[in-house]
């Protein structure tokens, strides 16, 4: 009997070891974290990664916004001009949360995430659940099934 559990006992670690994921994770400033965690109203949230002067990237928030309403959406952009971006978002009527990253800080910690994709559903202790390059129905599809969880 002893043999028995000696020879199964191996197969089931590696069964049980198989599911315990590991999740990439986004590495936010100090700063921006304080504010992100401040304003959060559940434990995960998308983060969009833009530019911050195009119309593209300002339509691209007022979609996630309007697809998942009870998720919190936090923008971070790279742009220079603050102005032009806070009157973007005021026109769009944006109420997420919105950083502006004009020294680089979040990208150069998440240079090599950041370059697989800038959209990213995650959770309170920031390690991505979901990730894309476009705001899609597959994006969309795999948001649902996190939430649904």
């Amino acid at each position: 009997m002893r043999w028995i559990l000696i020879i199964i006992l191996p197969f089931f670690l590696v069964i049980s070891g198989c599911e315990n994921k590991s999740y990439e994770r986004l590495k936010i400033p100090f700063d921006y974290s304080n504010i992100v965690r401040a304003n959060l109203c559940s434990d995960k949230f998308i983060v969009y990664y833009n530019s911050g002067d195009c119309s593209i990237c300002f339509g691209i928030l007022l979609e996630i916004s309007d697809e998942f309403p009870s998720l919190n959406v936090v923008s971070i952009a790279s742009s220079l001009n603050k102005v032009l971006l806070e009157y973007q978002l005021e026109e769009i009527k944006f109420k997420g949360i919105s950083l502006i990253d004009s020294d680089s800080l979040f990208y150069k910690q998440n240079q090599s995430i950041l370059n697989k994709g800038n959209l990213f559903l995650v959770d309170s202790s920031y390690n991505i659940l979901v990730s894309s390059r476009v705001f899609d129905n597959v994006f969309k599809s795999n948001i649902n099934k996190q939430l649904a969880k």
